[in-house]
């Protein structure tokens, strides 16, 4: 009976062991470097990045006064930060696209970058080597999709109609194969959401009643292509999207009238990440994320009438996304990690209306 009874003993200790694992420790925190753009105090702006909120302003400082900078994509090779984005022109509306790396610009014929004018839309680094994708902008034709790496540009010719708009939004590297998001507007000039594998096309379906859409983020993980965007439906609402290997799925919005945005994806340990914003109500717009598909507000700034997430990125235990915040009088970046907001720093304020920074893109390093 002892022996019986002992066992029965060490049993339940075995037992109670199993439902009480050891304590895990905490999440390590990653460095956060966010691509985005300031103020210059001229009604114009200068591009910058983040590192940890700390504000690191980028060349040109004093940039012609007509010149506004903006930057739109980030990514790490070793210490070297590089960055991409593009100047406009405030009178003709002309957009050149610009690299930096820490925070120097590149002369463009030096590194094979396109001499047309256009915009960059995304960055990332695979071992030592850079990607950028985006799109051309040469007068007198339509927007067209391009890709940047190792010195070399290539236009992408694989889309619905050359006589109209297309464009390349995010990308990525999967089985030696470039992946890249955006989308392709048909004859009725109505862009339709897509991606390209090594250059190939491949069409999204959207939901009926949706008229139009653009993929805007793209993560493959285990042979498993997932892809965000967002759509405009017949009566002009917009429609946060979702798709798993090309079939279309549905992020919860809540609310009698239901509007959202998907802007970027992150994938870990088979959970889905989707940052954006949603309004359920139709009224202010609240910065978001989707996880598996079931939405988690974000909160907003004190004072403020809404926002909007542009990025995430998830390490174990860490959920960061980076956004901006709607003042009424002027849009300022923001973080949250794990759901607590913080504003970057920016320079005093330069007195007027509009906007006091913003926020594009996001890496993490650790």
């Amino acid at each position: 009976m002892k022996h019986c009874l002992s066992a029965f003993v060490l049993a339940a200790l075995m037992i109670s062991c199993q439902k009480n694992p050891p304590p895990q420790p905490p999440a390590t925190p990653a460095t956060t470097y966010i691509a985005g753009a300031f103020p210059n105090g001229d009604f114009t702006t200068r591009a910058c990045y983040w590192k940890d909120s700390v504000l690191v302003p980028m060349d040109p400082a004093l940039p012609a006064p007509e010149q506004s900078y903006l930057a739109t994509g980030i990514a790490q090779i070793g210490t070297t930060i590089y960055t991409c984005g593009y100047r406009t022109h405030t009178q003709t509306g002309e957009n050149k696209i610009v690299f930096w790396a820490n925070g120097k610009e590149f002369p463009i014929d030096e590194h094979g970058l396109p001499v047309y004018p256009g915009i960059p839309n995304d960055l990332f680094a695979v071992g030592n080597t850079l990607y950028m994708v985006g799109e051309l902008q040469i007068a007198g034709q339509p927007a067209k999709p391009f890709f940047w790496t190792n010195k070399n540009t290539w236009e992408i010719d694989d889309v619905l109609s050359s006589k109209n708009a297309s464009s390349a939004t995010s990308g990525c590297v999967a089985d030696n194969k470039l992946y890249i998001s955006g989308y392709s507007a048909g004859e009725d000039d109505l862009a339709l959401p897509c991606y390209w594998v090594a250059g190939v096309r491949t069409m999204l379906p959207m939901p009926t009643g949706v008229l139009t859409a653009t993929a805007s983020g793209i993560v493959v993980v285990n042979g498993v292509v997932h892809i965000c965007g967002t759509g405009t439906n017949d009566i002009g609402r917009n429609v946060p999207l979702y798709w798993k290997d090309g079939k279309l799925s549905s992020l919860n919005i809540p609310g009698s009238a239901p509007q959202g945005l998907a802007n970027s994806i992150d994938v870990l340990e088979g959970d889905v990440y989707i940052a954006g914003a949603e309004a359920g109500s139709g009224t202010d717009v609240i910065a978001c994320f989707w996880k598996n598909g079931q939405l988690n507000k974000l909160s907003k700034i004190e004072g403020g009438f809404g926002s909007k997430a542009t990025a995430i990125r998830v390490t174990k235990g860490l959920v960061y996304v980076a956004g901006n915040a709607d003042l009424r009088t002027a849009f300022y970046p923001v973080i949250w990690k794990n759901g607590v907001m913080s504003k970057p720093q920016l320079p005093a304020s330069p007195g007027y209306t509009g906007i006091y920074g913003v926020a594009t893109k996001m890496i993490l390093s650790k």
